[in-house]
């Protein structure tokens, strides 16, 4: 995870891997079953002749630092931050203790404003917000945590501190409002029932940016499936290095393979994406488009069950007023709809 502030620069904590909790066990985490004696994730597959008995001691142990502090001027009125999820496998969790956030921009655009206590970061994903300082002058637990998506439970948090004061207000005298009737997030990144998440399929632009309406030019099937260990295939088809750089253009060894898809130009293009039911994991995936803005169609579970956009009704896909931006989340078990132009390419 990454993040920045107007007010001063960052360098965050480490973050710290939590052992099961009362607290975690209140939040209705789909499986604490996979985590070991420290909260460390579980390998989930093995390959033949291995099981969990092969694995070796659990060494992941606590990691502390000092606390940062992003300091803010209350005269000021609002403070922003700018959020990254720079993780590899975890979604992320923010909250601000007795505050809401304003968020204001998704994947560095502008949307329509959205306030909320609990903020879930996917994979890659960025976020603005902005932080009304209308409480009693203090310090402030800004929240980290991972979110447990689909098979993915490993339990890791963090804080830092955001600190605001009148004039006359020694900093220094300023205690921790460290009281639990301020806090939105459980550790386990889970929100409590009454703190507003972040919905993002409601991130319409702020500028009006809307689709091409009807039928795309092109639309493509892709069947998202695990098949080994370290293996992900897209329709059957396991992607692999070109020993030449794509980029390169037709002198690429990767310019034919079969996970290279040759888009036309000037077109509407959809993407319906599904994980596989007979995937060997389920998760949920971070889904990225290198180079384009594309607008988030719509998401739900199991197998999107039309063949194309148009064949969908309006309570399954939004193309008035919907999401653009980069990266999105494929649910587990789910499916996502995307939609770009390559006219704007």
């Amino acid at each position: 995870m990454a993040a920045d502030s107007t007010t001063s620069g960052m360098n965050m904590p480490s973050a710290t891997s939590t052992s099961t909790s009362p607290m975690a066990s209140m939040s209705g985490m789909a499986d604490m079953s996979n985590l070991g004696p420290k909260g460390c994730s579980m390998q989930m597959m093995f390959k033949p002749g291995f099981n969990a008995s092969s694995l070796p001691p659990e060494t992941c142990s606590n990691t502390t630092s000092e606390l940062f502090m992003f300091n803010a001027d209350a005269s000021q009125g609002w403070v922003a931050f700018h959020l990254v999820n720079a993780a590899a496998v975890s979604r992320l969790s923010v909250s601000l203790d007795g505050h809401s956030m304003l968020v204001y921009a998704a994947d560095g655009l502008y949307v329509e404003p959205q306030e909320v206590k609990v903020l879930h970061i996917s994979i890659g994903q960025r976020y603005s917000v902005m932080v009304r300082l209308d409480q009693t002058p203090g310090n402030y637990y800004l929240r980290f945590a991972s979110y447990p998506y689909g098979d993915m439970q490993q339990v890791i948090e963090d804080q830092a501190i955001l600190s605001y004061q009148t004039n006359g207000t020694s900093m220094t005298n300023m205690d921790i409002m460290d009281d639990s009737t301020l806090t939105w997030m459980l550790v386990n990144g889970s929100a409590k029932l009454t703190a507003p998440e972040l919905d993002d399929q409601m991130l319409a632009p702020f500028d009006g940016n809307a689709p091409p309406s009807g039928p795309s030019d092109t639309t493509e099937l892709f069947a998202i499936n695990q098949t080994d260990i370290v293996t992900w295939v897209v329709n059957g088809q396991p992607f692999s290095e070109p020993q030449s750089p794509i980029i390169y253009g037709n002198v690429s060894d990767g310019w034919n393979a079969a996970t290279t898809l040759h888009m036309p130009g000037n077109s509407t293009i959809d993407l319906i994406m599904y994980v596989a039911n007979d995937s060997m994991d389920t998760m949920g995936h971070p889904m990225h488009l290198h180079g384009h803005k594309f607008w988030f169609l719509g998401s739900g579970e199991g197998v999107f069950p039309y063949q194309s956009v148009t064949d969908a009704p309006s309570s399954m896909i939004n193309l008035r007023n919907p999401p653009y931006r980069d990266t999105i989340d494929l649910p587990p078990s789910g499916w996502a709809v995307i939609r770009y132009d390559t006219k704007t390419a």
